[in-house]
């Protein structure tokens, strides 16, 4: 059985930097620890074996006639069909997550109709795809690991959330937040929440290009800093919500120097040790 560590936080609290040397820390205890990339590398190698009797050309006619002949070429490379497996096995993955978990997809719906927007299932629903996928691959092909998560459900729950850009928070988010914590902690074994002020997200936030190209004028400035205060109250609901389904949620303060959250980063890791010996 897999032992899921996943971490969430607001942007630029240095959620994939501390998930990179959690991995490296739990590695040099001898412990056998595998990323999310890696855990989907090694998912989709083993699918690869197991799904060999559908030949790669069948397979290909299948993606071609799902998805239109504009990607039809005479000559596909490897690359390609790399590509096309990816896309199978995240649709299998998909399909068996809705076929075992229907609740879930009904919680959402459920949750979104007091939602103040048109689109709300649909955004939140395509949100969880990437999560929804990486999930039901450790359930599905990974065993006996610690599996490094530095953004999945937790982080999907902020982020969907931020994506309606609702001019008026509905007085029941927090429970439609709640709710959805609620249902994925019987999935997460260990949380860790990065803790940044939005002051200090806001400025680290301005040093990646992409963020910056989207920022014009002070307004934008403001709606930026009023989204990641947002999503830092949200993560503080997160962290409460999975301790109070027993769910250990270990905090790490990033707001300084990285040394000092690495110190807590170890300190929070050797307790998880010491839970597993």
């Amino acid at each position: 059985m897999s032992n899921i560590i996943e971490f969430y936080g607001p942007p630029g609290s240095g959620k994939t930097i501390l998930a990179r040397k959690a991995v490296k820390y739990l590695r040099s205890k001898k412990i056998k620890t595998i990323g999310r990339n890696e855990s989907q590398r090694i998912g989709l190698n083993r699918w690869c074996k197991q799904t060999r009797k559908a030949s790669t050309e069948l397979r290909t006619l299948s993606f071609i006639l799902d998805n239109g002949p504009k990607l039809i070429t005479d000559n596909l490379t490897e690359k390609s069909h790399l590509f096309i497996d990816r896309y199978e096995f995240k649709k299998e993955l998909i399909n068996d997550f809705i076929f075992e978990n229907r609740d879930f997809f009904e919680l959402i719906l459920d949750c979104t109709e007091d939602l103040y927007h048109d689109n709300a299932e649909k955004i939140i629903l395509s949100r969880f795809t990437d999560s929804i996928s990486i999930y039901q691959n450790i359930f599905e092909y990974i065993e006996d690991e610690f599996i490094v998560l530095d953004e999945a459900f937790c982080n999907d729950i902020l982020i969907a959330f931020s994506l309606l850009n609702l001019d008026i928070i509905p007085s029941n988010y927090k429970n439609f937040i709640m709710k959805l914590v609620n249902h994925i902690s019987n999935m997460i074994d260990y949380g860790f929440f990065v803790e940044i002020k939005p002051e200090i997200s806001l400025k680290r936030q301005k040093s990646r290009e992409r963020i910056v190209r989207g920022i014009k004028d002070e307004r934008d400035n403001q709606k930026l800093l009023k989204d990641l205060k947002l999503r830092y109250e949200n993560s503080k609901l997160i962290h409460r919500t999975l301790s109070e389904n027993n769910i250990p949620s270990f905090k790490i303060d990033n707001n300084k120097s990285l040394e000092l959250s690495e110190k807590q980063l170890y300190d929070h890791l050797d307790h998880i040790i010491s839970d597993n010996i």
